[in-house]
This record gives structure tokens, sequence and C-alpha cells, in this order.
């Protein structure tokens, strides 16, 4: 507590000055009784809290979910799973038992995920009775009703059926008497504002709305109340944006947007079209048209516009909080050297470029032992800088740096990055780099030295001509930690430690070459092959051959690991024998929704075989198989008599 503390200020200024005079024992004992009183405080307020399910701790749930007589452990009591919402709306469950928007109001309260309830038996060819006909129900379905057929195969399918007579709760059967569909979309939609399009063809008007230059769709974000093909996460449907560009792209929240030099593109500008060919729209001198292909992420403009830089807001699907993504951050730490970049707003002490910060940093004065900076992205722009070489972070002797994104941003760094200490400059206290919240279309190098700890928390290195990896020299102390970070690979020489959790290396070949490091992974997902000293692996999955030097360490547990690999004591892993028990992946490119995330026909040895009870790899944290347990144990209590739900997954 400073010498401004409430309590202190509270007296008389008689009794300040005096205090002053004899070395401020009052102060000193005014700040010891001030932390008393702000515990008390918010003790109390905290009392008061507790009164109310919104603002109650979350060891209180229970509690008031039991005055309620709701059981909100009826499948298991993950305390990573809050039940904070179902508790809330219990009084709305009972009002709205068995009707299908109750049902999708529980399913969401349940597992966290959006979700949209079909009652298929409303959905049947059958004999129609002349005193209620239903004229969707036709045998034949309508070709022309074109945006009907847009939707054939989707949760909002409304063309009829015949009887389906296998049962719903197995997830095969759907349009039968009685079968009621609760269909549920795993992956999120996350917003990206403000972002740099990238040029595939300047000349020829070819630009991605992804940074990197990918073919990634364009997403729908999550709205209230029941659930339509634009209120869920899911890729945006060509023609849905064709018949409805007006009003998805109406203020706030639009579901896109393009800004050439500075200006806004209205939404009676842009034309959906399908830029498979890159197609491009015809010049016209009144109007600047722009074409947008929602399936693939691309826009073409027309002959003659060349815009000094194009930026977008959109949306990406994803199936969790894994890489670089607008995620809520902790605030950056305290430090006593700081930077803030960004591309968007710079002057008034903001640097515009990486390099400018990188080297305010190099040639500060006066570096000591024990130093700390941190320097801020406060944008998702793109900055096209190789921060190697002579524009390398360097690391003294005990200093330490944090290069950060900024709460609700994803900058991009078109470029490497490369940091190092100098050989012979240790000292007692850690040096570290640590990068947090960044995609870097390139590699993190960490040079010959005696850095002690590099640090990858909430990124993504994307695979470019080769890069996409992480690639340190000889330092005899260094720890590479990787924490929810996608990779393409980690390639380490005389580096004696590698921690990973909850990560994703996605390299056909050697994901793990690190001969000389002793491995630990937790809850991770490597595609290709691993190499290292020894291993201690948890819940994790090596769908290629590893092969482990010193196999007298370590263990590998509750994890996936090929059986030709060279690997240490295996407890409770898979396969067992030569079989068919594989992880099968939603897809295995960076770029795709579904990337890493298990199918949903996935073995049961891989989705429930984590120790928990969770699913194997990176995506453990997501708690799927109990998400799925709750939810089957409540609908039972909300759905009409002889109804039977079947739950499908939309993504």
């Amino acid at each position: 507590m400073t010498a401004g503390g409430s309590l202190y200020q509270l007296m008389p200024a008689a009794y300040r000055a005096r205090d002053a005079e004899v070395g401020h024992p009052l102060r000193a004992l005014l700040e010891v009784v001030e932390q008393e009183w702000l515990r008390l405080r918010d003790d109390v307020d905290g009392l008061y809290d507790d009164w109310f399910i919104d603002t109650c701790a979350e060891w209180v749930v229970p509690y008031i979910g039991d005055l309620l007589g709701v059981d909100i452990g009826a499948a298991t009591s993950d305390a990573a799973l809050s039940r904070r919402a179902y508790v809330a709306n219990a009084i709305r469950h009972r009002r709205a038992k068995g009707t299908p928007g109750g049902l999708e109001q529980v399913a969401r309260d349940v597992t966290g995920w959006p979700a949209h309830v079909v009652e298929y038996f409303r959905l049947l060819i059958t004999t129609q009775n002349l005193g209620h006909p239903r004229p969707g129900n036709a045998h034949t379905p309508d070709l022309r009703a074109t945006a009907r057929l847009d939707l054939l195969g989707t949760p909002f399918d409304e063309i009829a059926r015949t009887v389906d007579v296998r049962h719903a709760d197995r997830g095969r059967g759907r349009h039968n008497i009685g079968d009621v569909g609760v269909h549920l979309w795993r992956s999120g939609a996350y917003p990206i504002a403000g972002a740099d399009a990238r040029a595939v063809d300047a000349e020829a008007g070819r630009w991605t709305f992804d940074p990197a230059g990918r073919d990634m769709p364009l997403y729908t974000r999550p709205g209230e109340g029941r659930s339509d093909p634009v209120s869920v996460p899911a890729p945006v449907r060509r023609l849905v944006l064709h018949r409805q560009m007006e009003a998805l792209l109406a203020e706030p929240g639009p579901l896109f947007r393009i800004t050439l030099s500075g200006r806004a593109v209205p939404a009676r500008d842009l034309i959906c079209a399908d830029l498979t060919t890159w197609a491009r729209p015809a010049p016209d001198p009144d109007v600047t048209r722009v074409a947008v292909d929602p399936v693939l992420g691309r826009f073409t403009l027309p002959p003659g516009v060349t815009p000094e830089r194009v930026r977008v807001d959109f949306a990406y699907g994803a199936p969790g909080d894994i890489g670089a993504g607008p995620y809520a951050r902790a605030a950056a730490p305290d430090a006593a050297w700081r930077a803030e970049v960004s591309r968007d707003t710079p002057g008034d002490g903001t640097l515009a470029t990486l390099g400018e910060a990188i080297r305010a940093w190099n040639t500060r004065p006066d570096p000591r032992p024990g130093d700390r900076g941190v320097i801020v992205i406060m944008d998702s722009a793109t900055y096209h800088e190789d921060l190697t070489g002579g524009g390398a972070v360097a690391i003294t002797p005990g200093g330490r740096l944090a290069l950060i994104a900024a709460p609700g941003t994803r900058p991009h760094l078109a470029g490497s990055i490369g940091a190092g200490v100098a050989t012979g400059g240790r000292d007692a206290i850690p040096s570290e780099l640590a990068l947090e919240g960044l995609s870097v279309e390139g590699d993190v190098v960490i040079a010959p030295g005696d850095l002690d700890g590099l640090v990858l928390a909430g990124c993504t290195l994307l695979a470019s001509a080769g890069s996409g990896a992480v690639r340190a020299g000889a330092n005899p102390r260094l720890n590479v930690r990787l924490s929810r970070t996608v990779c393409s690979s980690v390639s380490l020489t005389g580096v004696p430690g590698l921690t990973m959790s909850e990560t994703i290396l996605y390299a056909d070949g050697d994901a793990v070459d690190a001969a000389d490091s002793d491995a630990v992974m937790d809850a991770c997902t490597v595609l290709g092959r691993s190499l290292v000293r020894s291993l201690t692996a948890s819940d994790t999955i090596l769908r290629e051959r590893a092969e482990v030097t010193h196999r007298q360490l370590g263990y590998v547990r509750y994890s996936y690991v090929p059986l030709d690999s060279v690997a240490p004591r295996r407890y409770r892993c898979q396969p067992t024998t030569a079989g068919p028990v594989a992880p099968g992946f939603a897809a295995t490119s960076p770029a795709d929704p579904g990337f890493c995330a298990l199918t949903p026909h996935c073995p049961p040895e891989i989705a429930t075989g984590a120790e928990n009870g969770g699913e194997m790899g990176a995506f453990r944290f997501l708690a799927r198989p109990r998400r799925l347990a709750d939810l089957a144990a409540e609908l039972r209590h909300h759905l009409r008599f002889g109804l039977e739900a079947g739950v499908f997954f939309a993504d």
C-alpha cells in the first residue's frame, strides 16, 4: 500500500504532518491495518455476491442448484465445466420442457455449444390428413426451391424423408416417429478486426481474408434465441450470403468488412461469387465492385483498382483456443522496460514496427542482469519484417523479454524471428524470451549461446516454404516450453529440455528432432515422427513412429503410440495390438476449421482414452466426452413421453 492509501488520507492533516516529522510510523501501521480491512471488505462483498447465481463463486453454484432441485452432477462433476448457466436458467427450462426451444437452451447450457433441435417426426413423408395438411412434406422436393436445396444434409434441412427405423439415440437414425435430433456445433467462431488482407496477386486483383494467404472459410457468429443458418458458428454458404447480403453486413457486427485505402466497401457494391478460378468483377467507372467467395475466403478487385492497403474484418472457425487467436489474455506483466507497437496508430510513444521495438530493447542504456522488458502489439495488422540476423532479439545475461499480443488481437508476422544470448554470458538470474499470441509465417530461431528459457504460449507458426518451425542451436541450459501452440516442427541441437502441453505439431516428416532433449508432452497431438533423448508423455497422440534413445527414463501413459515405436514403458496406451484402433482427425491442414479435432466416429479408446476420461490429444481441455455425458443425462428429464433424442455433430 502506498502513502496515498485511503485510511492514511482520512487522518487529519496535523497528524500526517507530525507523522512525517518522526519517520511515518503511523503510515506504516495503517498500511498493515488497511490490508486487513480490504480483505474483510472483499469477504463481505463476496457474501453478498454469493446470493446471486450471476455473481456467486463457482463453488456456490451447486448449493444454489440444490435449492432449485437441480442435479448438476448427474453424469459427472468435472470442475472444469461450469454449470452456472444451467442453474440460472433452471426455471426457464422447466417452463419450456419438451419444446424445441427448451431443448436447445438445455443443450447450450449443459455443453456450452450452440445447438439446434429438429423434431424429425414432422419431416416424414406420410399420408396427408385433409384436416391438417402439411404442404412442405411433399414426397418429391421442389427443384426450384434453391434455398431449401442449399440446406440439404444440414441441420436446417426441411425436405421430407421416408421412415428410418434405426434408433436416433445411437447416432444413426433420424427420420422416425418419435425422433428428435439435437445438433451441436463444437467449433467456435473467432472474430478478427483490422487484419491486413493478403495479396495473392495484387496486379490480378486476387486477395484472401487470411493474412497468410490461405483459403479459409468465413464463419458466422452465434446469436441469441432460436438457431438459424446465420446464427450458429458455421461456414458461410454462398447462396445464403447472396440472398442476405444487406442483412448480414448491417451494423452493428457485420459478417465481414473490406476496407480499401481507408474506405469500407458498402454491401451494395459486393458480389457473392465462386472464385475457384479467381474471376474478377467487370470494371465500372462509377462503382468499385468487389467479388467475395465466403467458402474459400477470397475476394477479387476489378481491373485498375490497386489500393495501398486492404484491411478486413471477419471471423474464422477453430475447434478451441489453441494457437494464435483473439482470445482473452491476462494483462501484460509489469516490467521496467515497456514498448507498444501498432501499425494502425503509431505515434505518441507507440512504435510502427516490431523491428523498431526490438532495436530499442537491444540498444537500451545501461542493460543489467535481471532486466525485464515487454513489447505489446496493439493491433491485428501484418508486419512484413525479418527479425533474424542483425534484427534479432538480443537477450543480455539474466534478461527477460516478452512479445505479447494485446487481448482481442491476432497480429501476424510475415517473417522469422531470432534471438540469443552470447556464449559465456551466464548469470544467476535465468535469461528468457517469451512469445504469446503471435501468428508467425516463418521460424523462431534461437542462436547458439546461453539462453535459459524459450516460451511460446498461444502462438501459431505457419509452414511456408519449409518454415513454421522452432529451431534452436546449442544452448546447454535451454528449456523450450510450448503451451497451446501450433507449429510445423521442433528442431533442437544441444538443448537439454523440451516441454509441451496442449500443443500441435503437424509436419509430415520429422515433427520433433531433438536427440539431445528430455521431452515432456502433456496432451499434445504430434502428426509426424519424433526423435528425443527421453520421453515422458501423458494423454498424447503420437501418430507416427517415436524413437527414444534412453528408454530407462520417463514413461508413456494414456497415449497413442504406434507399435513400431521405440519408446519407454507404456501404461494404458493404444494400440495394444496391431488393429484398427487409430486416431481419426477431421482435418490435418492448419487452415481447415476442424484442424486436428477428433472425428465423432473416432474409436472410444482414443476419444475417451485420457486419464480423466476425456479425449487424447491437444483438445483434451475441451472435455467433450463429459459434456456429452451430462447432456445425455439431462435430456431424458426434458423430453416428452415417447420421444427419443439423438445427438449429432454439425461440424
